[in-house]
């Protein structure tokens, strides 16, 4: 799979939220890419917003900045697509069908 563009950026980590890191090691985070340019660079990092954080318009925590520094012309970038994937697709070497519950 070739490359269509490459963002690269900064984050301070002092701004994250430790309740949110996942396992002790994920965290999720939000890309958004502006319209302009400012200082080098147009893509805001934050953290992810959960349902409620949304629904209550709770303020986004800026994390870092970045900028988009080459797009290739000749392809275009798709919107992903969030397959469902269950644990089983995940790791094959789980069965789960024998648990006796």
């Amino acid at each position: 799979m070739a490359a269509t563009a490459i963002i690269s950026g900064y984050i301070n980590l002092e701004n994250i939220d430790k309740s949110k890191i996942k396992d002790g090691k994920f965290l999720q985070i939000d890309l958004s890419i502006l319209d302009k340019s400012q200082f080098g660079n147009n893509v805001a990092i934050s953290h992810n917003q959960t349902k409620e954080e949304r629904e209550a318009k709770a303020k986004r925590i800026n994390l870092g900045w970045a900028g988009v520094r080459w797009i290739n012309k000749d392809t275009k970038i798709e919107v992903a697509e969030k397959a469902d994937v269950t644990s089983k697709d995940q790791n094959p070497s789980r069965d789960i069908d024998d648990l006796p519950f």
